[in-house]
């Protein structure tokens, strides 16, 4: 998945990328923040920076404040992203986008004094259970990948997440093994 993102991220035709240069790893680094973006407040279309007279979607200046408009104007245009229809674009894919905002999420919870927030952002106890909060449900089979944390509440709670989307392949074998057998154990008691 990364490796094909960058491939999309990256401007294949070398005289636009002379005209318009942009490093892979700071379009990297700025669709990162985009699909973070559109994951937490759920919206999928994003402004490009000519599409100023389209109120809907998020504004890219409010996501990459310290980006100038032709920055703006080379990341949106690249094959990460839809074209551009009434001023707006969106990921290309879901589980691109899904993939960049667990990575994101994997960056900041490298940073423990914000542990506690984000797994309030995935985690709640409602009616005294406690849940996946759905909208982000998505993104946990690929943060499973790079936080054990995240992982053992997820099997904790719903096992079955590790399988629904990401690389359940990246898990280590005796995870896959104990996790199918929870699973396998639960729906025979249904």
């Amino acid at each position: 998945m990364q490796n094909s993102i960058k491939r999309r991220l990256n401007e294949r035709d070398q005289n636009r990328a002379d005209v318009r240069p942009l490093s892979v790893e700071r379009a990297y680094q700025g669709a990162r923040l985009l699909a973070a973006a559109a994951t937490l407040m759920r919206e999928s279309t994003i402004r490009v920076p000519e599409g100023d007279v389209n109120s809907k979607g998020i504004d890219v200046r409010f996501v990459l404040p310290d980006w100038n408009d032709k920055d703006l104007s080379v990341l949106l245009s690249r094959p990460i992203f839809d074209e551009a229809i009434y001023g707006t674009v969106r990921f290309h894919h879901r589980s691109v986008r899904e993939y960049l905002t667990a990575e994101w999420f994997s960056e900041l919870l490298k940073r423990e004094t914000s542990r506690r927030a984000i797994e309030a952002l995935f985690f709640r106890n409602q009616y005294g259970l406690d849940i996946i909060v759905p909208t982000l449900r998505p993104i946990l089979p690929w943060l499973i990948l790079w936080d054990d944390k995240i992982r053992d509440r997820v099997r904790k709670l719903a096992p079955e997440i590790l399988f629904e989307g990401g690389d359940p392949s990246q898990l280590p074998v005796d995870i896959r093994r104990s996790v199918l057998n929870d699973v396998c154990k639960q729906m025979a008691n249904m």
